[in-house]
């Protein structure tokens, strides 16, 4: 590990005691560690800086634009450690507007879910269901026919959000070290469930210090980038604005 070491200067008593008629050398003060580099790490030793710095973060927001599995996807999300989340997601123009707390998940109802709900949901429970969703409101994953909210976005909170980087399902492999708006990072070509290093995705991590990803992009022009410890306080939405919606 590189560290810096510090000289201690030799400074005359009379800058700071009229009486001294010697010059005697000042105390030497104590070189501060140098803080780790996060540089040309394997793969192993990534991951368990991931983890050690994960393990005491308080929250996430990431914020970006990427393509997954073909599909352009845009999210701006804050992510509490404590589970509660808010934020947007969308996909190919269909707007999500989410929060998670208590353990409840609510989803915003756009003009653009709802006329996608519409379109797919037929004549059925479903298309009945659908034809009393209102733009505005929310539907709830503990009321009605909504129960299965939960799981199908049980991947937006901190601890699955943070799986990806502690799990070591995914291969880091190191590529140099740049500037990214500012500061000077590490980065590492980020294989996903360990598949070929030739997929372009590239996490950037602070050079020195803690290891909390700052940004990672998707090899198709897209980005992500994370910003941590900023806990905010998230609340449901107001009652009169959350449809019960009957089972289906």
């Amino acid at each position: 590990m590189r560290r810096t070491a510090l000289t201690a200067a030799l400074v005359p008593c009379s800058l700071v005691l009229a009486a001294c008629t010697a010059n005697t050398p000042a105390p030497a003060v104590a070189a501060s560690p140098a803080a780790p580099s996060n540089a040309n790490l394997y793969n192993d030793q990534l991951v368990a800086r991931f983890k050690t710095a994960v393990a005491s973060a308080t929250a996430l927001h990431v914020k970006g634009a990427m393509i997954e599995s073909g599909a352009a996807v845009t999210i701006d999300l804050q992510l509490n450690r404590d589970g509660s989340a808010q934020g947007v997601l969308s996909e190919n123009g269909a707007t999500v507007p989410l929060i998670v707390t208590g353990g409840v998940t609510y989803i915003q109802m756009t003009s653009s879910n709802v006329a996608m709900a519409m379109a797919t949901a037929g004549t059925g429970a479903e298309g009945k269901l659908a034809a009393q969703l209102l733009p505005g409101k929310w539907i709830s994953s503990n009321t009605g026919g909504n129960s299965d909210l939960a799981s199908e976005l049980s991947g937006v909170t901190f601890a699955s959000l943070t799986q990806q980087l502690t799990s070591g399902s995914d291969e880091f492999t190191y590529l140099g070290t740049t500037t990214l708006n500012g500061q000077r990072v590490a980065q590492y070509n980020d294989s996903p469930n360990g598949g070929s290093t030739q997929q372009n995705q590239v996490m950037s991590v602070p050079l020195t210090g803690t290891a909390l990803p700052v940004e990672k992009t998707d090899g198709n022009g897209g980005a992500a980038t994370f910003t941590w410890n900023k806990p905010t306080k998230i609340s449901p939405p107001p009652a009169s604005d959350i449809l019960d919606l009957p089972a289906s």
